[in-house]
């Protein structure tokens, strides 16, 4: 969905209920390219809305849209990477305060944006946009960002060394842990008490691999390092499952298009599929708000389709197959 005049449609997790919202703001903003919707609010009455300005391609704007009054709202011209928060998605809409998070970037021109300081903001659907917190270290390339109530965690990689900052609150940010390998990203636990870092590893057979580093961290900030994950190959969309015992994540494993969806132990011991690889290919998965399911919308020879996958379920059946039950 994109363009004015688009639809959303909104389905429980049995199909048991659908409803349709139209996507038709008025007015539409001049020469907009309207993207996609990247979260709704809690009662669905709001949309989170990314689109690319009109005078640079690379450069986002976000707005708030009202589907009762078709009211578009601009929250910011510059938009930043997207802040997760506990279990790692990936939602700017935050249930526990009402509020949309989001990173803005400051200053300067479409021409140095990976060095622009940023400020990680939140807004109200009918309330102010505030400030959080300014974080100045963007011309270190400061990567992932996590916000979780009044803490905020970000990745700042520097020559060929990574460190995670700590912040709270007014105080100033803190490092709390430097490693020598690369950091692509950090994931926040659902009980906000452990932190998964996924670090480069050396390439196998010329194909990406990481790990996860997993890490220990109190309210203030402190951090103890714990153990370390089995690797596997390129990934995207991590979750922290339900009891924050392992991860899921989309998983490329090779050169060709096969996608699959694996399960990441926090203990150690070895990746495992959820859907194996060379069943169909998809580019998204969704973590269900329980944990249970995921859903993957999937191409296929008659166009596409979203399918729900139940994690445990499929892990049962693979591992019967594979003989490993």
């Amino acid at each position: 969905m994109g363009d004015s005049g688009k639809s959303l449609h909104v389905a429980s997790l049995d199909g048991s209920t659908r409803r349709t919202v139209t996507f038709d703001p008025q007015p539409r903003p001049a020469k907009s390219d309207l993207l996609n919707i990247s979260s709704a609010s809690g009662d669905g009455r709001f949309l989170f809305v990314v689109d690319r300005g009109p005078s640079a391609p690379n450069v986002r704007r976000a707005y708030l849209y009202d589907t009762q009054t078709r009211a578009l709202r601009k929250l910011t011209d510059s938009l930043g990477t997207t802040v997760s928060g506990r279990g790692g998605r990936y939602r700017p809409f935050r249930h526990e305060t009402g509020e949309f998070v989001f990173l803005q970037r400051t200053g300067g021109t479409a021409d140095n944006l990976t060095t622009l300081p940023r400020e990680i903001r939140a807004a109200k659907p009918n309330g102010a946009n505030r400030l959080v917190r300014r974080v100045r270290s963007a011309a270190d390339q400061a990567g992932h960002f996590i916000v979780d109530g009044e803490r905020g965690f970000w990745t700042v990689t520097k020559n060929d060394t990574s460190t995670l900052f700590f912040a709270k609150g007014a105080a100033p940010a803190a490092k709390i842990w430097t490693t020598t390998e690369r950091i692509d990203f950090a994931l926040l636990s659902n009980d906000g008490t452990r932190m998964a870092v996924s670090i480069q590893q050396p390439p196998v057979n010329g194909f990406y691999r990481a790990r996860f580093q997993f890490l220990r961290i109190d309210a203030n900030g402190k951090v103890t390092t714990e153990g370390s994950s089995a690797t596997f190959g390129r990934f995207y969309d991590a979750y922290w499952t339900p009891g924050d015992q392992a991860l899921v994540a989309l998983e490329y494993p090779g050169a060709d298009l096969d996608t699959c969806l694996i399960r990441i132990p926090v203990n150690g011991s070895a990746v495992s599929y959820i859907v194996k690889p060379g069943v169909t290919t998809f580019w998204d998965h969704y973590l269900s708000p329980d944990g249970k399911y995921s859903l993957l919308p999937a191409e296929s020879a008659r166009g596409a389709s979203i399918w729900r996958i139940d994690l445990d379920a499929a892990q049962r059946d693979w591992k019967r197959g594979s003989g490993k039950e």
